[in-house]
């Protein structure tokens, strides 16, 4: 990646910081001052790859979640408890 540009290039660091700033003018909450944010600035863009993975990833939880709540639905048994759990 190119120094001073986040997400390759597309947005400029600095026209980010500055709405930011802008956008935190009118906040009077003393947890969401400037020092909060200027710590968590400058970590590492996500891939798209990585994107994809974790994507697929939770994709396949959800679907294997779901097919085994069906399965117990099909038997006949009780799934209220995996409803109100969110299984």
């Amino acid at each position: 990646m190119a120094s001073g540009y986040f997400i390759q290039g597309l947005y400029n660091v600095s026209k980010v910081s500055r709405k930011r700033d802008e956008n935190m003018r009118g906040i009077s909450n003393p947890v969401l001052n400037h020092k909060v944010f200027a710590q968590h600035t400058g970590g590492q863009a996500m891939t798209i790859t990585g994107t994809i993975n974790k994507t697929f990833f939770f994709l396949i939880l959800v679907t294997l979640s779901a097919f085994y709540v069906w399965q117990l639905y099909a038997a006949g048994e009780n799934i209220q408890p995996y409803m109100v759990i969110g299984f």
